[in-house]
């Protein structure tokens, strides 16, 4: 607010990554019901000053319900958005989303089913965590959904039905380690394992967290 006078960001700003010189910031809404300043879903600004270089308030560009989620950096030109209903490429040229990702969407008509939450990027892929659907997949360079890894090897393990994703996170060992939730309806009820997924080969494998341990929370 100190350097931009008159500016703010949007209804729970929830996310940040600095790439490259910019900073990529993510809100929920543009603007807060209690605010008087209209922000935007999606804020870039120049990472050493924090000055504003653009703001979107629309992650959809034809207008339709879409909330912001994540971010992540892909390159010079591009970097993705994760939201309330699918992936966006976001176009760094031009500081606005261009298109959403072929088989990211939410099909369900709710604005709180069928989200895409957090991202990591390991090589040319980007793993996304789709609440319905599972980890998904997307090909940096062709920009498309190559995979869905489901939770059906937590399900087998477990001995549960339906089980959802929280989020995915990239340890230092190389491997991705997804959150269980116990179902997909996102209200956080969390299973206690968590599914190692090699992000080369994409296998899976289930590892229970001990009894004296909370499994991560997976709250939407």
């Amino acid at each position: 607010q100190a350097v931009n006078p008159g500016r703010e960001l949007g209804c729970t700003n929830q996310y940040g990554q600095i790439y490259g010189d910019r900073f990529l910031l993510i809100a929920k809404q543009e603007k807060d019901p209690g605010a008087q300043i209209t922000g935007g879903r999606i804020t870039i600004a120049d990472a050493k000053t924090m000055k504003l270089i653009a703001q979107n308030t629309l992650i959809d560009p034809s207008g339709n319900s879409c909330d912001g989620r994540a971010v992540i950096g892909i390159d010079y030109f591009k970097a993705y958005v994760s939201s309330s209903n699918g992936v966006w490429i976001l176009d760094l040229t031009q500081n606005r989303t261009v298109q959403q990702i072929e088989g990211t969407g939410n099909d369900t008509g709710s604005l709180y089913s069928a989200q895409c939450g957090s991202m990591v990027r390991v090589n040319k892929y980007v793993f996304v965590a789709h609440q319905q659907k599972g980890l998904l997949v997307i090909d940096t360079e062709s920009d498309r959904l190559v995979n869905v890894i489901d939770m059906t090897s937590v399900d087998n393990f477990a001995g549960t039905s339906g089980a959802g994703i929280g989020s995915v996170v990239l340890a230092k060992d190389g491997m991705l380690y997804v959150s269980a939730a116990a179902d997909t309806n996102g209200y956080g009820d969390a299973l206690p394992y968590l599914m190692k997924v090699n992000p080369v080969t994409f296998e899976t494998s289930v590892i229970k967290i001990p009894n004296d341990m909370y499994p991560p929370a997976n709250s939407w």
